[in-house]
């Protein structure tokens, strides 16, 4: 099973992990990625030097969780929309993946690497701070 950046926009995703759960063998593989609830908080701002560029990222209110908007507003886009998500922590995404049978094989943070960062310079905030999270779990065995 795989969701890629979808679990957090769903309504219940404790349910949807249980349906994967439900749908898979034993031993069976499920993979997906959030927003990296680390740096993704409800206070997320870059701090930027005189020319724009980024120096740092403020962060804060990282155990406020539940319910969210995205204000989906960049300038590059002919129209501007909202769309609801839930913002979970690390202990939070742990525990639905427990209670829904599974265990987390592994974590992973990508990021591009300092060859696609010099191709494409707008990237270098991506290779400083982990913005996804991808999670492989198992389902648990049973004995």
């Amino acid at each position: 099973v795989t969701g890629c950046m979808s679990l957090q926009d769903m309504a219940d995703p404790r349910a949807v992990l249980a349906g994967a759960n439900r749908v898979l063998r034993p031993r069976g593989r499920c993979v997906f990625s959030v927003p990296h609830p680390a740096t993704n908080p409800v206070i997320r701002n870059w701090q930027r030097d005189q020319h724009g560029r980024k120096l740092a990222l403020h962060l804060d209110q990282y155990f406020h969780t539940g319910p969210a908007i995205c204000q989906w507003n960049m300038p590059r886009l002919s129209s501007h929309w909202k769309t609801p998500y839930r913002r979970f922590t690390l202990t939070e995404w742990s525990a639905m993946i427990a209670a829904a049978g599974f265990v987390i094989k592994a974590l992973s943070e990508p990021r591009p690497d300092s060859d696609l960062v010099a191709a494409y310079p707008k990237l270098d905030d991506c290779s400083r701070m982990p913005y996804f999270l991808v999670f492989e779990i198992v389902k648990r065995e049973l004995g």
